[in-house]
């Protein structure tokens, strides 16, 4: 097993007391603008999305991620690749997409569910 460093390293060449440097170990640097320091706790100084909206972000992000791929690929093996593929990938693309994040939305706590019931603990 091994062990875990207290604090990650300090970024080479930059004093302790440098904004670079403590952003590398955790810690707000010195000298910010408040609105800075303040905006969130310290442990998420760039959080751009609240918290509650991590599912719902989550199932956006996962269903434009398969969607891509999986309609590039299935466009590409059933017609080819010509100057109408683009035209056929975003149609097959618009059409999936909200279909792929209505089922990964509503879908993900069941098979989080159906997994927690088939995984052995420990």
């Amino acid at each position: 097993r091994v062990a875990m460093a207290a604090q990650p390293p300090l970024i080479q060449g930059l004093p302790a007391q440098s904004g670079l440097a403590s952003l590398a170990t955790g810690s707000l640097p010195q000298g910010l603008p408040a609105i800075m320091t303040t905006s969130f706790p310290d442990d998420c100084l760039f959080m751009l999305i609240p918290p509650r909206y991590a599912r719902l972000l989550s199932s956006f992000l996962m269903s434009i991620y398969m969607v891509t791929l999986m309609t590039f690929v299935i466009t590409l093996v059933n017609t080819g690749l010509d100057s109408e593929f683009p035209a056929r990938w975003w149609r097959a693309f618009y059409i999936a997409w909200p279909i792929a994040f209505i089922l990964i939305l509503t879908g993900v706590p069941v098979v989080q569910k159906l997994t927690s019931r088939l995984v052995r603990p420990g």
